[in-house]
C-alpha cells in the first residue's frame, strides 16, 4: 500500500487477515464441507496500546474508550494511561465474534447477548454430543441455541481478571463495575516518549458505568442499592467458586516445559513433529 503510517501497516494487516479468512471460507465451499463447519471468528484483545508497539501500528477502540481512565486526577479520573489491550476498560477485551454455519446459522443476524470466548469450548463438545467434566467449574456456557437464533440469552455477569488472582472488573447486564481501575503505558510516539500512564486506583464501593448510555465509560453512575447489591453478591459467589472447584497448580512461569505450545521447534513442545 501506497498510503502512510496507520493507514499503511495497520491497514495491510487486516487486509491479509481479511484474505487468509476468505481463503478458508473458500475451500470449505470447494471442497462441500461449508454446511458441516462452524466458523468462529473473533480476537484475544482490542488494540495494543501498549508502550512496547508504536502508535502507528495500533487500531481504534471506536466508541470504546476507558474515558474515565484517561482523564486526570483533578477532573476526577484516572490521570491518563492506554486503555485498550492489558485493561479491563471495553477497549481492552471487547471484540467482534462471527459465528458462520452455512444453511444452520442464519446469516447476517445481529446479537446483543452477552458472551465470551470461553463460551466456544462448552458450545463444541455440546454441538459434538460430548459433556464436560464435572468435577470442576466452566465460565464458559453452551451457546449454541442462541447461535441458532432459539434465545436471545447468554450470560448476566461476565468476570474480568486483571491477574490469576484478581478480578478487577465484572459486567453485570449493562453495568460495568471496577474495582480496581488502571491503565497501560499507551503507545510509542514517534520521538520515542509516551503519554503520561496515571494509577492503578481501588474503588470500594466500585465504580459502576452503564455501558448501553455510556459505552465510552465516561460518567460513574449510582446503579441503586439492588444492582450494587447484585453485583457485589456475583463478585463473592465467584470466588467462592474457584475456591471450592478444581484448579491446576501446574506454574507456567517456572519450567518451559509446561507452557502449552504447537512449535515443534520449541523445548515447550509436546507434539510430534
Amino acid at each position: 500500500s501506497s498510503r502512510p503510517g496507520f493507514k499503511q501497516r495497520y491497514g495491510n494487516t487486516l487486509a491479509e487477515a481479511d484474505a487468509a479468512i476468505g481463503e478458508i471460507m473458500m475451500s470449505l465451499e470447494e471442497h462441500g464441507l461449508a454446511t458441516d463447519t462452524l466458523v468462529f471468528i473473533t480476537s484475544d484483545n482490542g488494540p495494543a496500546n501498549v508502550a512496547s508497539v508504536d502508535c502507528d501500528d495500533i487500531g481504534s477502540v471506536g466508541p470504546y474508550l476507558g474515558y474515565w481512565q484517561t482523564q486526570s486526577k483533578s477532573r476526577g479520573g484516572g490521570g491518563g494511561g492506554g486503555t485498550a489491550k492489558d485493561t479491563n476498560w471495553e477497549g481492552g477485551h471487547r471484540v467482534m465474534g462471527i459465528a458462520v454455519w452455512d444453511g444452520v446459522i442464519s446469516a447476517g443476524r445481529v446479537s446483543n447477548a452477552l458472551v465470551s470466548t470461553l463460551d466456544i469450548l462448552p458450545t463444541i463438545v455440546s454441538l459434538a454430543g460430548k459433556r464436560l467434566k464435572a468435577d470442576r467449574s466452566y465460565d464458559g456456557i453452551d451457546i449454541s441455541a442462541l447461535l441458532f437464533g432459539k434465545t436471545e440469552q447468554a450470560h448476566e455477569t461476565l468476570f474480568h481478571p486483571a491477574s490469576s488472582t484478581e478480578i478487577s472488573a465484572i459486567r453485570y447486564h449493562n453495568y460495568k463495575a471496577h474495582f480496581r481501575t488502571y491503565g497501560q503505558q499507551p503507545c510509542r510516539l514517534p520521538n520515542g516518549t509516551h503519554l503520561p500512564v496515571g494509577d492503578a486506583i481501588v474503588h470500594d464501593p466500585p465504580l459502576v458505568f452503564d455501558l448501553d448510555q455510556d459505552p465510552a465509560e465516561s460518567e460513574p453512575i449510582d446503579p441503586g442499592p439492588k444492582v450494587m447489591a447484585e453485583i457485589l453478591r456475583s463478585f463473592q459467589a465467584f470466588w467462592q467458586d474457584v475456591n471450592s472447584t478444581f484448579r491446576s497448580v501446574t506454574s507456567f512461569d517456572e519450567d518451559p516445559l509446561y507452557r502449552p505450545c504447537s512449535n515443534t521447534s520449541s523445548v515447550c513442545c509436546r507434539l510430534k513433529a
